[in-house]
């Protein structure tokens, strides 16, 4: 296996939904993470080993109604965790390496492209991990690691790693999107 991700399919929206109907919050964030990244375009459209790294961003966030699109239940949807149960690690990564805690198998990101932290009042924060393409939140450019503030992410937000643009979602507002879905 080489060190950027063919494996497995990324999870999807309706990969989550049983465990929302079935858990109450706090099993639910401790089966799958505090946070999600929903990604705001189809999976097809990711960049692969032999593609011109020309890439239109298309899609967007689910809108919130009692039936889901069977396109917004097929969107990916990445947890923001830790892989290993047994990590003492602060920082999340994020990248295109199997080795990352949260992997985005896009050329347009770098093996280790960025890092996310679980701040103590509940919010995340989020450095570049001195990537080629940089990584945004709401559009502004975060600074990389030990050169700059993180940068604040919240539920909502928009971010983008490398050319690949999600919505960063709390698992609070994961679960009830879901519930939207289901009713």
């Amino acid at each position: 296996m080489d060190s950027t991700s063919q494996g497995p399919a990324l999870p999807r929206v309706r990969d989550f939904l049983q465990d929302s109907r079935a858990l109450e919050e706090d099993a639910f964030r401790a089966r799958h993470g505090a946070a999600f990244l929903l990604m705001l375009a189809a999976t097809d459209e990711l960049s692969q080993p032999g593609d011109v790294p020309q890439w239109t961003m298309g899609g967007g966030a689910p809108a919130p109604r009692q039936e889901a699109a069977q396109s917004d239940l097929d969107q990916a949807v990445l947890p923001v965790r830790h892989r290993r149960a047994d990590s003492r690690k602060a920082l999340l990564s994020v990248g295109r390496a199997d080795s990352c805690d949260v992997v985005v198998p896009d050329l347009s990101v770098s093996l280790v492209h960025a890092f996310f932290r679980e701040e103590a009042e509940g919010g995340f924060s989020l450095v570049d991990g001195g990537s080629k393409n940089g990584t945004f939140v709401e559009g502004k450019r975060v600074a990389p690691q030990g050169k700059g503030a993180p940068a604040s992410v919240g539920a909502g937000s928009e971010v983008r790693i490398g050319n690949v643009r999600f919505m960063f979602l709390t698992c609070s507002l994961f679960r009830h999107l879901l519930r939207q879905f289901v009713g």
